[in-house]
Parts: structure tokens; C-alpha cells; sequence
């Protein structure tokens, strides 16, 4: 009896060692599949600026500037890759000219970097385009940092072409027109045509004017001339112009030709701008030609 209580007095004895062991290799299992405690994230977070760029003229460029920045100083050296890509405006049609760079954002260095991009100009006539510059994953200590994406988008609007300068204001003037007897074969008669403003202009208004066939023809029909008038600032006395007609025996239609005004600094518009001028013919009988 004695001997059987020895074997299970050492029995005991040997589990006891090993519930010690088993105990302890579950608490280190448990410890080792804990979950780790990451560090806290303080990388300065990017941003990159829109830009708006007016589209240059057909063959010429300008710089769309993005403006990228880091919130603060980074603590180590921070490189930044960034690149374009396409929009509705595409580097293979001649929109702007493509880039890849890599930026560096050191510990005392400035926050915010300037990216050019070059925008061409066309002759096309479109809506307004857009591409993207890219800042990719950030890189440091040569290990990449995964951080995400950050983009900016440039937009380059077609150029307006500015609104014509409002017509000059309109200067009113009354005309007479003139009826001439056409004398015969080497004679000259004269006419004269008058113009006054209706309302007293607050200038001077300097007025030229030249002579213009209609079915007329100058030089054979009338003496071809050029003048100037000149209405005061005040005055709405009338001028008058005098024309010449040169005579033929040709049996014919009436034939006019006209005196057209113009201002010369165009400061005011002639309403109207002419006057008409009607060369009566000599002949009374046989058969009228028409020179049409």
C-alpha cells in the first residue's frame, strides 16, 4: 500500500510542472496576438490649389500656377511626385504642355511650392477645358508613405473677345437735294446741295464729303471734288456745297450722283449721310436711250 501511495504522490508532483508551463505558453500566446498600437499619423497633410488661366491667343502660351502646400514643416525631408493628366484638355492635341517633378519639403524649408504648368493657345474655337495636376504618394526616408492622392484641377477658359465701343451718338442734320440741268456738249452747269444740323452739336463738328456716281459717271458727268465743312458748337446755320455738271448732246435717262458726308473724327454719326444729286437731261425728243 505504502508503495502505491509513493506512485501517486510522484504523479502529482510531475502534472504540477506542466500545468505551470501550459499556463504560461497561452498568456504569451494571448500577449503576442494582441493587436499593435500604431503610432499616431503626423505627417503634414498636402493640398494642391485650383487654377483658372484665360486661354492665350492662337500661338502663344502662358503658366497655369498651382500652388502646393504641406500643412507644417515636416519633421523629416518629404519628397513629393507630382504630374498632370488629362482632362478635356489633352498635352497630345497641344493644350498645355505635360510635366513630372519631384518636390522637396525639408524640415526648415518654406510650406508651399509653385508648380508651372504651360498652357498653348489655339485658333479653335471650344468651351472652356480642364486638367489635373497630380501629387502622388508621398516618399520618405526612401520608403513610400502612403499617402493619398491629392489633385488640382486647372481650368483654362476661352478668351472673350471684348464688346465693340458703343456707336458715336447719332448727329441729326437736315439735307436739300439738287436738280441740275444737263447743259450741252462742253458746258458746265452747277448745283448746290445744303446741310444743317438739326440740333446745335455741344463741339465742333468737322464734316468732309466727296462726290459718288450712282448712274452718274465722274468726270465725264460731273466734276469729281472733295471739301470740308465745318458746324460750330452752338450754330445750326446750313453750308452749302456746290457741284458742277459737265453737258453732252447724248440723248439719255436722268443720271443722279451723290454728295456723301462723313465726320471726320467719327465722334458723331451723319443721319442721313448724303445728299442726292439728279442731272436732268438736255434732249426733248426722239427716242431716250437707256445706257443700261
Amino acid at each position: 500500500m505504502a508503495r502505491s501511495s509513493t506512485a501517486r504522490a510522484g504523479s502529482v508532483l510531475a502534472i504540477v510542472p506542466l500545468v505551470v508551463m501550459l499556463s504560461a505558453g497561452s498568456a504569451f500566446a494571448d500577449e503576442r496576438h494582441k493587436p499593435a498600437t500604431r503610432p499616431a499619423d503626423t505627417r503634414p497633410t498636402v493640398t494642391v490649389s485650383d487654377v483658372s488661366i484665360v486661354e492665350p491667343v492662337a500661338g502663344a502660351s502662358a503658366l497655369a500656377s498651382f500652388t502646393v502646400s504641406v500643412s507644417a514643416a515636416p519633421a523629416h525631408i518629404m519628397f513629393l511626385p507630382v504630374h498632370t493628366e488629362n482632362g478635356t484638355a489633352r498635352w497630345q492635341t497641344g493644350d498645355y504642355v505635360p510635366i513630372w517633378r519631384l518636390l522637396a519639403f525639408s524640415p526648415d524649408g518654406p510650406t508651399s511650392k509653385t508648380v508651372n504648368v504651360r498652357v498653348r493657345g489655339d485658333a479653335v474655337t471650344e468651351g472652356a477645358e480642364t486638367f489635373t495636376l497630380v501629387v502622388t504618394a508621398g516618399i520618405r526616408h526612401g520608403v513610400r508613405d502612403r499617402l493619398p492622392d491629392v489633385v488640382g484641377t486647372a481650368t483654362i477658359t476661352p478668351a472673350t473677345t471684348p464688346p465693340p465701343p458703343p456707336p458715336p451718338p447719332a448727329f441729326a442734320v437736315n439735307v436739300t437735294d439738287a436738280s441740275v440741268s444737263e447743259p450741252h456738249t462742253g458746258g458746265l452747269s452747277d448745283g448746290v446741295v445744303s446741310i444743317a444740323p438739326v440740333q446745335a452739336a455741344a463741339h465742333d463738328v468737322v464734316v468732309t464729303y466727296e462726290l459718288v456716281g450712282v448712274d452718274a459717271t465722274a468726270g465725264s458727268d460731273f466734276v469729281t471734288q472733295t471739301g470740308t465743312l465745318t458746324f460750330v458748337a452752338g450754330s445750326t446755320a446750313a453750308q452749302n456745297v456746290v457741284v458742277t455738271v459737265v453737258g453732252d448732246d447724248t440723248q439719255e435717262v436722268d443720271e443722279t450722283f451723290r454728295v456723301q458726308f462723313h465726320v471726320a473724327d467719327n465722334s458723331v454719326t451723319l443721319t442721313p449721310s448724303f445728299a442726292t444729286v439728279t442731272i436732268v437731261d438736255n434732249t426733248n425728243s426722239g427716242p431716250v436711250l437707256d445706257p443700261q
